[in-house]
């Protein structure tokens, strides 16, 4: 014992004696996270708590990280907490709870004055980090899922093994949130109905609906978030710093499973306009474990038959699950919500009569093409293309992937499902089901499953058919997008030289560009120091509409010729084409987090989406941002000195 410690020590014991009154002490896990600290997992910190039963006074130590806290802390933080100026006394007993602390305070004050008494349980720093949890996460998350009636360790237990696998195998790959699966056994009506939220990688879990009508006029609303019913079931996936605090610190001293670090599971029902938050019970607990184990074992084959049974083993017992897609055994697509994905044309619908056209004309010879021209719109007078007589698989099978681009929601699934049992050479299906696989490596492998079939289907001679391309050939269009779509996947795997080498094929068997590569490579190329291949794309799409080309041509000039005439009028030919871009690329406009969906050449928006693109290319030039912030600056003396002029000028000639 150091001599500071002995010194307040002897301190305390001359103070005044208040018998009656107890001092509790702990080392207590505050209710609160430290998130965000660079290379560090989120943690919950300790601090000493002591508390005056009589007086009423309480004091919190240090707080410090788990590792660094002992019980050494909690005999300062007393010392601390005797000397506080409303403390002129000592009290008449001690309680801790921690052996090896009732040991050192024994070492140190001796055991009889005060008496220091080993507790079961500090009563007094429990109620007061329980009234700190509720001032910092509220009432309404301060419940335990152990506080509901009937739950056990044992069945947390289980749900968390059943909630673990649930999120490995992942159903929101193969669901959308606007699937709603409905629940022919419920254990009451409002857990009735649900849809499989992840596939649009935001939130992961089950949302729960009282009825179908419900859930439509969930998806109806404009504003989903003013439509949200009060009482609905909800089972959300997050990192533990996003549980209630009791549940995280039952999934931490327990142990129970989890399948990742943002995977811990919460099952609540909400009630808003009471401000409330209810807990599953033993029964509606083991109820969704049993929907969680039986949707982790649901094949594909199972979800295209649009109802399936499952016998799963829950917490509380065997038990039988029937599931059904309404949607799917009515054929039709759920309600579009406002602003749907899935609500703009598809124009790949085109190309089905483009194709019935080709078969229409194959093997007749015209003189020109108006009179081609004239026989299709004399032979169809108005009415639909006709189709195939006797179409052969591969054909059926792009009638399937036709039909489903016209639907929403798990049938568009099985539809390009059943086009792959037709064909298995139908590249488009495979395209469609790699557009809806949240799922990264299983994208890539769909999109090269796609190419392979694409390839297969209808062979590409390795070079242009013509001066505009292979896409002019409706057939070798899904063999393009499959390989557009496999680019961007090696992309988002940090793979983009290989990209780049699909991307500069891609423009050489498709010299018209029809894409848009152009403006994936050019970027790409200036920040992998490829500039000559950069020049070239730029030069060939000089009359581009666009403005990333422009952009990256005034980049590149500078890059090779530094500021000079040549690179000045490259950037106000790109500013042009759109002014809004330098903002973002300085940094003085914030890039949303979420970019626009379409946009106008020369918009705001347009410049959102060029942007993002853009960034990494023209931090990679050495002093590209800084010439581009100071040739702005010119530019806006410039049009300063000119106004100034004009009004000199106009003073002058009223004068005259």
């Amino acid at each position: 014992m150091n001599e500071t410690v002995d010194f307040r020590a002897a301190r305390l014991r001359k103070r005044r004696l208040e018998s009656q009154d107890v001092w509790q002490g702990a080392l207590v896990r505050l209710p609160t996270w430290i998130v965000g600290e660079e290379r560090n997992p989120p943690y919950r910190p300790w601090a000493p708590i002591w508390s005056s039963r009589a007086e009423g006074i309480i004091h919190v130590g240090e707080a410090k990280k788990p590792e660094e806290s002992s019980p050494e802390d909690v005999l300062a933080a007393l010392f601390d907490f005797a000397g506080r100026r409303e403390i002129d006394f000592r009290p008449g007993r001690i309680e801790v709870a921690d052996p090896d602390l009732a040991s050192r305070l024994r070492e140190t004050l001796g055991a009889t004055d005060p008496e220091i008494r080993l507790a079961e349980s500090v009563d007094d720093v429990k109620a007061i980090t329980a009234l700190m949890m509720e001032d910092i996460v509220g009432p309404a998350a301060t419940s335990s899922a152990l506080a509901a009636p009937g739950v056990d360790l044992a069945l947390v237990r289980s749900f968390a093994d059943a909630a673990a696998g649930f999120y490995r195998a992942a159903p929101w790959n193969h669901l959308i949130n606007e699937d709603l699966v409905r629940v022919e056994n419920p254990v009451d009506e409002e857990l009735g109905w649900f849809s499989v939220l992840g596939a649009d990688g935001q939130e992961h879990g089950l949302e729960f609906f009282r009825s179908q009508e419900d859930f439509e006029a969930l998806n109806l609303a404009e504003d989903p978030t003013s439509a949200i019913f009060d009482g609905l079931w909800s089972m959300d996936f997050g990192p533990i710093f996003e549980m209630p605090i009791p549940d995280a610190d039952l999934w931490s001293d327990h142990g129970l499973p989890v399948a990742s670090d943002s995977a811990y599971p919460w099952l609540a029902r909400y009630d808003p306009a009471a401000g409330k938050i209810s807990r599953a019970d033993g029964e509606h607990l083991a109820f969704v474990e049993a929907l969680l184990r039986a949707l982790a074992l649901t094949t594909e084959d199972e979800l295209d038959s649009g109802r399936w049974t499952k016998t799963v083993l829950t917490g509380a017992g065997p038990r039988d699950v029937t599931l059904s897609l309404p949607y799917l055994l009515e054929e039709r697509s759920p309600p579009e919500s406002p602003g749907d994905e899935f609500a703009f044309f598809d124009r790949r619908l085109m190309e089905r009569s483009l194709r019935d056209i080709g078969r229409l004309i194959q093997g007749m010879d015209f003189e020109s093409v108006d009179d081609m021209n004239a026989f299709v719109n004399e032979r169809l007078a108005g009415a639909e293309v006709p189709h195939p007589q006797d179409p052969s698989p591969h054909e059926r099978a792009q009638e399937s992937f036709y039909r489903a681009l016209d639907v929403r929601g798990r049938l568009r699934i099985k539809l390009a499902r059943d086009a792959l049992r037709l064909s298995r050479d139908c590249a488009d299906a495979w395209v469609l089901l790699a557009e809806h696989m949240p799922d990264l490596a299983r994208r890539t492998e769909l999109y090269r499953e796609a190419m392979e079939a694409g390839a297969r289907a209808h062979p590409l001679e390795r070079g242009p058919d013509s001066e505009h391309g292979i896409w002019g050939d409706i057939e070798a269009r899904p063999y393009m997008r499959a390989r557009l779509g496999y680019s961007r996947c090696l992309v988002e795997a940090g793979r983009r030289g290989e990209a780049i080498e699909h991307w500069l094929e891609m423009l050489r068997l498709n010299p018209g560009d029809n894409q848009g590569i152009r403006w994936l490579a050019a970027p790409a190329l200036i920040e992998a120091g490829r500039l000559d291949e950069a020049a070239r794309i730029v030069r060939q799409f000089e009359g581009d509409l666009g403005c990333t080309t422009a952009y990256c041509g005034s980049l590149l000039t500078y890059a090779r010729h530094g500021d000079g005439a040549e690179a000045r009028v490259a950037l106000d030919r790109a500013l042009k084409a759109n002014p809004h871009v330098p903002k973002y690329l300085s940094g003085k406009a914030r890039l949303p987090e979420n970019t626009p969906p379409h946009f106008r050449p020369g918009s705001e928006d347009e410049a959102m989406i060029v942007a993002g693109g853009l960034l990494a290319p023209w931090r990679t030039v050495p002093g590209a941002l800084d010439w581009l912030g100071e040739r702005l600056r010119d530019r806006k003396r410039q049009r300063k000195h000119k106004r100034r002029s004009g009004t000199t000028a106009k003073v002058r000639k009223k004068r005259r």
